[in-house]
C-alpha cells in the first residue's frame, strides 16, 4: 500500500538500511518461505537492490553476515537468501553487486569466509570474484544463470575454509571514511566523560552548599539559644538588683529607727534627770503626758526591735549567699574579659551558670517572730548598740568577701553582679 501511493522503497534509517536489508538480516522470511514472503519481498521492494549502508555494504553482503540471533540455522538460510537474491539481480541486470567492495575493501565472498558460511562463500568467489574483477551478468547469460542456480541447490555439505586472502590496501580516503565512525564514537565517548564529571563537580558543590546550610542553620539555633540563656541571666541580675535596693531601704528604715531610738534614748535619759530632781506638785496633766510619752517610747523600741531583728536575718542570708561565690563568680568575669573571640561563648555559659546557681541559693525568708516588748531603757541601749555593730558587718562583707581584687576591675566587666556585691558599701 505504502508503494503504491510513492513511498520510497530505497530509503534507508538512520544507519542506512533498506527495507531488504532488515529483512535478508532475519529468520522470519525463510520460517515463511511457503508463502513466498521474500520473494514478494525482492519485486515489491525492487528499487532497494542496488543500495548501500552507511559502510558501503550491498544486499549480498548482509546476506554473508547474518543475524545475531539463531546462529545455527544461517548457512542453510543464507542459502535460501542467496539463490533467491542472485535470481532477481540476474533478472535485472545488477549481478555485478557480488563483486562490489564495502568501505573497507571487502567482497560478500570474503565476508562470507568471515562469517564461517563457507559453502556460500566458495560459491560466490568462484561465480563473481575470480581474480578480483567485476562480472556483469545480463538477462542474455541464461546458461551462466542456470549454472548459478544449480550450484546453489546442490550445495549441501559445508565445505573446507581456504585460507582467505590478504586486505587490499585502502587508499586515504576509503581509511579515513571507515575511521569517521571510530572518531565520532570516541568523541562521543569524551563528551560523555566529560558531562559526567561536571555533574559529579556540580552534585559535589550542591551537597557541600547543603552541608553549609544545616551548619548556619545549626549555628542559629545555638545562637537564638544563646540569646535566651542571657535573656534569662539579665533577668535574674534584675531581679537581684530590686532586692538590693529593697534590703538597702530595709537598712535606712532602720538606720532611722536607731537614729529615733537614740533620740528617745536622750530623751528618756533627760526625763530620768529631770525626775531626780526634788519633786514638785504638778497637775494630773502632766503625768497623762508622761504616761503617753512613756508608751510612744516603748512602741518605737518594739518596731525598732523588730526591724532590727528582720534587718539581722536577711543580713545573714545575704552573706551566705555572696561570700561563698564571691571569688568563682569574679573569677569568672576575668576570664570573659580577657577571653578570645572564639572561647568567648563558652566563658559566658560558664559565667550564666554559675550566676544562676548563686541566685538560686538566694531565697529570702520573712522572719517569723512576735513584737517584743521593751521594759528597760538599758536593754533598748543594748540593742542599739549591737544594731551598730551589724551594720558596720554589713558595709564590709562584700569587701571583705573580694579580697585584694579592686571593684573598679568588676564594675568595668559588669554592672549588675556589681550592684549585688556592692550593696553594703553604697549605703
Amino acid at each position: 500500500m505504502l508503494v503504491r501511493r510513492g513511498a520510497n522503497a530505497a530509503r534507508g534509517n538512520r544507519h542506512g538500511l533498506t527495507p531488504l536489508m532488515l529483512a535478508i538480516s532475519s529468520h522470519r522470511a525463510w520460517h515463511q518461505r511457503g508463502a513466498r514472503v521474500f520473494e514478494w519481498l525482492l519485486d515489491t521492494l525492487s528499487a532497494g537492490l542496488i543500495k548501500r549502508d552507511r559502510k558501503g555494504r550491498t544486499l549480498a553482503h548482509w546476506v554473508a553476515l547474518g543475524p545475531s540471533e539463531d546462529r545455527d540455522l544461517w548457512p542453510q538460510v543464507s542459502v535460501y537468501y542467496a539463490r533467491l537474491l542472485a535470481r532477481k539481480l540476474i533478472q535485472c541486470g545488477h549481478a555485478e553487486i557480488f563483486a562490489w567492495q564495502d568501505y573497507s575493501g571487502k567482497r560478500a565472498d570474503q565476508v562470507a569466509w568471515g562469517s564461517g558460511l563457507s559453502a556460500l562463500a566458495l560459491l560466490l568467489e568462484e561465480q563473481f570474484s575470480d581474480n578480483d574483477r567485476s562480472v556483469e551478468l545480463t538477462a542474455k547469460d541464461r546458461q551462466s544463470s542456470r549454472q548459478l542456480e544449480s550450484v546453489l541447490e546442490s550445495v549441501t555439505e559445508p565445505i573446507p575454509e581456504p585460507i582467505p586472502e590478504p586486505e587490499p590496501v585502502l587508499d586515504p580516503y576509503t581509511r579515513f571514511a571507515s575511521q569517521a565512525a571510530d572518531i565520532i564514537r570516541q568523541s562521543a565517548a569524551d563528551m560523555r566523560k566529560d558531562h559526567l564529571q561536571a555533574q559529579r563537580v556540580i552534585d559535589e558543590d550542591t551537597k557541600y552548599a547543603a552541608k553549609l546550610l544545616l551548619d548556619l542553620r545549626s549555628e542559629r539555633d545555638s545562637a537564638q539559644t544563646t540569646a535566651k540563656e542571657y535573656q534569662g541571666f539579665s533577668e535574674k541580675c534584675v531581679d537581684l538588683q530590686d532586692r538590693e535596693h529593697m534590703l538597702r531601704r530595709k537598712v535606712e528604715c532602720a538606720v532611722n529607727v536607731q537614729m529615733s531610738a537614740r533620740v528617745t534614748t536622750a530623751a528618756i535619759a533627760q526625763h530620768q534627770y529631770q525626775h531626780s530632781l526634788p519633786r514638785r506638785t504638778g497637775s494630773s496633766s502632766d503625768v497623762d503626758e508622761l504616761r503617753a510619752e512613756y508608751q510612744m517610747l516603748r512602741q518605737s523600741a518594739a518596731s525598732y526591735e523588730h526591724h532590727s531583728r528582720r534587718l539581722a536575718s536577711e543580713y545573714a542570708e545575704l552573706t551566705s549567699v555572696v561570700k561563698p561565690w564571691a571569688r568563682p563568680v569574679l573569677t569568672a568575669l576575668f576570664s570573659v574579659a580577657e577571653s578570645s573571640e572564639e572561647d568567648r561563648d563558652d566563658a559566658m555559659s560558664m559565667l550564666g551558670k554559675l550566676l544562676g546557681t548563686a541566685t538560686a541559693h538566694y531565697r529570702p525568708k520573712r522572719p517569723l517572730y512576735n513584737d517584743p516588748e521593751v521594759s528597760d531603757v538599758n536593754a533598748i541601749k543594748a540593742v542599739l548598740e549591737t544594731e551598730e555593730l551589724r551594720l558596720q558587718k554589713l558595709e564590709s562583707v562584700v569587701s571583705a568577701a573580694c579580697g585584694d581584687m579592686p571593684l573598679d576591675r568588676v564594675r568595668s566587666v559588669v554592672g549588675p553582679v556589681l550592684s549585688l556585691l556592692n550593696n553594703g558599701n553604697t549605703l
